[in-house]
Formats: C-alpha cells, sequence, structure tokens
C-alpha cells in the first residue's frame, strides 16, 4: 500500500466516531450507535479486498445493528468478555453456537465481529490508562 492509498483509507475511516466509543459499556443504545461507526470502518477496510468474509462480516453487523434480538445476543457475550464474566472459551462458544442456532449466523462471522469489538475497546482502554 502506497503512502496515499493509505492516506485516502484513513480520510475514509471514521476514527474519531471509532475513539469515543461508550464509556459505559451498560448503555446498549450508546453501544450499538458505536457499533455503526465499526461498522463503517469495518466497511471501509472490506472495500479495498477481493475476500468474500469481509463482506459477509458488514452484513452481519448491519443486520444485528438494526434488530433488537440479534443485537442483544451479541451484546451479551461482548459484554461477558469486556467485563471478565467468562474466563472459559466454553461459556462464549456457547453463546456464539446459541446465536447460530437462533439467527443462522456463521459461528467464524459471530466470533469475527465479537473479536473486532473486543479488540477495539481493549486499545483504547490501553491507550486511555
Amino acid at each position: 500500500m502506497s503512502l496515499i492509498q493509505l492516506m485516502m483509507l484513513l480520510r475514509r475511516l471514521p476514527i474519531g466516531k471509532l475513539l469515543a466509543y461508550p464509556t459505559d459499556l451498560k448503555d446498549a443504545e450508546s453501544v450499538r450507535l458505536w457499533l455503526v461507526s465499526v461498522m463503517e470502518a469495518f466497511d471501509v477496510f472490506s472495500d479495498m479486498t477481493e475476500t468474500d468474509i469481509d463482506d459477509a462480516i458488514v452484513e452481519v453487523m448491519r443486520n444485528v445493528i438494526v434488530d433488537e434480538e440479534q443485537f442483544n445476543s451479541i451484546y451479551s457475550i461482548v459484554l461477558m468478555l469486556v467485563n471478565g464474566l467468562s474466563t472459559r472459551h466454553g461459556d462464549v462458544l456457547c453463546r456464539v453456537y446459541e446465536v447460530e442456532d437462533k439467527y443462522g449466523f456463521n459461528p467464524a462471522i459471530i466470533i469475527t465481529i465479537v473479536q473486532l469489538i473486543f479488540f477495539i475497546i481493549k486499545l483504547i482502554r490501553d491507550r486511555n490508562a
């Protein structure tokens, strides 16, 4: 990637919105609004690739953001990780497979979305510490 391409990419990213994640992760509506920025950023990256999986991730994120039940399912998994409520991977995987059974989402996509959200939150928290 050239410097010019990188600069063009950075202009398209909603960096300010990404960094302004909700300080109270218990406020589901604030988290949902923040996830719109996460999805927009991921959409920018998916436009740069020729793979289909990242496009599928963006599509699932769009569905999750607008559907209350789907959002609550993904949101609960993220909260488990962020708040350290789950120390075993099996707890998270059980929830992922529940979401798969209920909505038909590919488990790899669910895990990727949850990891992406968790990674961004951890990165911002570590930076602010």
